[in-house]
């Protein structure tokens, strides 16, 4: 509620920006409120009084009684500024209206919100102080402030999980030594704990390629075909992957090439093998990873995966365990969310998959807390409703120490 259209317009504008909440007044309350303002006004929220009600502290009262009483109201605001010693009259019509309204006990909080900061003069801020009206800072801080407060009110304790693991080591996953579990080890280890992964099956070096591409044939094409060593975390980065491979011939030339690729590119990595798997179908690029702080412990990550978690760094944190209620916060928190609920026609996505990928993730991160440094998991793939998940690159770092 303010005097002025432009307070009103910039008081929109922050609450927007900080996401607060300005809901439509009743039709009942619109009406009153229209009966007290000049024709030219318009009883909206954001209220403009005009200063027709700036007159009469009785008329103000019951302005402001009236929005108290609208049910979608959950507090008034009202804009404006007090300044030291050159104290408006309208200043002083409002304090005596808004001490009328605390005087009839139907109250809801209120506070006021200064277009501009400045030296307050100090005996109408006691008259305010009296009745249980506080001054916040101008608008931007102010909204930032409210923002705080209204998510403090609808916080549920119920929703959260609110144990606290800690790791037994004070080890910094940074400064840990640290040895990486191959894609599938770090595969079968999340699988056990219900995270769908890619089928796939590791040939060693020397098997040849032709025993290489009849392997390929008889897991199915197509199929993808990635280096397998400890030392090479990121296999695409030396020519390690090969996409797409639809037949022996095309299994054979991979075989042979990222073999290649990882002696000329990675020369001191030991090689274990070339990992075969599945082709997993198209879907939706997320990435679920872990960081076990050596304080805090695991903190659970989600966000856009692929290359998208490098350019937009698209991602939200959560500390484990993670509840329902918190993983499902983490989606909606992206930036890219409506992606995952079918944004401009398109199918929503499989949340529930994502939700329950991000819980087991957590129960895994707490369960090895001692022991595991890192997770990455990069791309998870996302169907359409009902359809699940499939993770197809994981990431293991464990402690050595």
């Amino acid at each position: 509620m303010a005097f002025s259209g432009g307070e009103v317009v910039v008081c929109a504008d922050s609450a927007f920006y900080n996401g607060i909440e300005f809901p439509d007044f009743e039709k009942e309350t619109r009406d009153a409120l229209q009966a007290m303002l000049p024709y030219y006004a318009t009883a909206n929220n954001p209220l403009d009084m005009t200063f027709t009600m700036s007159y009469d502290s009785d008329v103000f009262a019951q302005a402001l009684q009236t929005v108290m009483d609208d049910k979608n109201i959950g507090m008034c605001l009202l804009c404006f500024t007090i300044l030291q010693k050159n104290i408006a009259p309208d200043v002083i019509t409002m304090i005596e209206g808004i001490e009328k309204v605390m005087e009839k006990g139907r109250v809801k909080p209120i506070a006021f919100v200064p277009l501009m900061e400045n030296t307050r003069e100090r005996a109408l801020v006691e008259r305010l102080e009296v009745v249980g009206v506080p001054i916040l800072p101008p608008t931007n801080y102010a909204f930032t402030v409210l923002k705080h407060l209204a998510d403090f009110i609808q916080y549920d304790a119920k929703e959260h999980d609110l144990d606290i693991v800690l790791p037994s080591s004070g080890v910094a996953p940074g400064g840990a030594n640290v040895k990486a579990l191959t894609e599938r080890e770090s595969k079968e280890a999340l699988g056990k704990y219900g995270i769908p992964v890619t089928r796939e099956v590791v040939v060693p070096c020397d098997i040849g390629q032709d025993k290489a591409a009849m392997a390929a044939e008889q897991l199915g094409f197509p199929v993808v075909m990635k280096i397998e060593s400890e030392q090479i975390m990121h296999k695409s980065d030396i020519g390690g992957v090969v996409l797409n491979i639809t037949n022996r011939e095309e299994a054979a030339m991979a075989f042979t090439r990222i073999l290649d690729n990882a002696r000329k590119n990675a020369p001191e990595a030991h090689l274990g093998g070339v990992s075969i798997q599945e082709m997993a179908p198209k879907g939706l690029e997320i990435i679920i990873g872990v960081n076990n702080d050596p304080q805090f412990g695991p903190a659970v990550l989600c966000g856009l995966g692929g290359v998208f978690v490098e350019i937009f760094k698209d991602v939200s944190l959560c500390p484990a365990p993670v509840s329902r209620a918190e993983a499902t916060g983490m989606l909606k928190k992206l930036q890219g969310y409506p992606l995952l609920a079918g944004a401009r026609g398109g199918s929503a996505l499989d949340e529930e998959a994502i939700i329950e990928a991000i819980m087991n993730v957590s129960k895994y991160a707490i369960d090895h807390i001692d022991s595991v440094s890192q997770i990455d998991i990069n791309p998870v793939l996302v169907y359409s409703k009902g359809s699940g998940i499939t993770a197809v690159d994981a990431l293991i770092l464990k402690k050595t120490q």
